[in-house]
């Protein structure tokens, strides 16, 4: 009797583990057809906030986020950027390591999950940032004649090249 009641929990132990991958399965099929990529500028995404439209616009999407760096502080060993903003409500962006390529003025884009952002008083708060493929420098730090890369002085700039043709 013993070896039946051993042969019944194998066979459930096994239809378990049948019914647990198809559902893993299903559910990884749903995720990657229902996946959205969204961009926004950090007015778009400052303004939804204020308006309380920021989690039915975004919960449910990755954003690529392109905007001007109006600070940059540290934040016990990541950082936090806010974005410049034409309103009140702004943009901020929390790294988990210190972005040592950005600086003020400069022009970087991020990418975050929109149901990771956090309300704050007056902004909107983007958790988990990834810088995406660094950043551009603006005019005025090029027109001062040195061009950074990684964080490294590279050379020094004539004052015929046009900023923006360097790459970063």
């Amino acid at each position: 009797m013993s070896s039946v009641r051993v042969l019944i929990v194998i066979g459930l132990l096994c239809v378990l583990a049948g019914v647990g991958g198809i559902a893993f399965y299903v559910g990884d099929r749903y995720a990657l057809s229902t996946l959205t990529v969204r961009r926004a500028t950090p007015d778009e995404l400052a303004a939804a906030m204020a308006n309380d439209e920021f989690y039915s616009d975004y919960s449910e999407a990755t954003l690529v986020v392109r905007g001007v760096v109006a600070s940059l502080t540290g934040d016990g060993g990541g950082a936090v950027v806010q974005f410049q903003t034409k309103g009140a409500f702004t943009t901020r962006c929390q790294f988990d390591q210190y972005p040592s390529t950005v600086h003020p003025g400069d022009t970087i884009s991020i990418l975050t999950e929109g149901a990771s952002a956090e309300r704050l008083t007056s902004a909107v708060l983007l958790r988990g940032c990834i810088l995406a493929g660094g950043c551009s420098r603006s005019p005025d730090r090029l027109r001062r004649g040195v061009v950074t890369r990684r964080g490294q002085p590279t050379r020094k700039v004539p004052g015929w090249i046009r900023p923006g043709t360097l790459g970063s």
